[in-house]
């Protein structure tokens, strides 16, 4: 898997996360929607959730059970899709 391929699923990971309110109806929910949502395995899905959760890009809410981007997340996700915007307009 290319670095471009695991960058492309943390941001959808990311994305996906960051559109979650802290709202009951979310809690049984939130992981089946980012699994479908990143079209990951509960495998696969588990060891980037883990990662990004080190590096506190997304947070983890037991309580709620739910997975949340972070402010760092959110900075991420600006970043990159700044420089994606950057390379397309050059088309590199």
């Amino acid at each position: 898997m290319t670095d471009r391929v695991r960058a492309e699923i943390v941001t959808q990971i990311l994305e996906a996360a960051s559109g979650y309110e802290d709202d009951e109806n979310e809690e049984d929910d939130n992981l089946t929607k980012l699994m479908y949502g990143v079209s990951l395995g509960n495998t696969q899905l588990e060891e980037y959730l883990t990662l990004l959760v080190e590096d506190n890009l997304l947070r983890y809410d037991p309580k709620m059970h739910t997975y949340k981007t972070t402010k760092k997340g959110r900075i991420f996700l600006r970043a990159y899709s700044h420089i994606d915007k950057m390379l397309r307009n050059h088309h590199i």
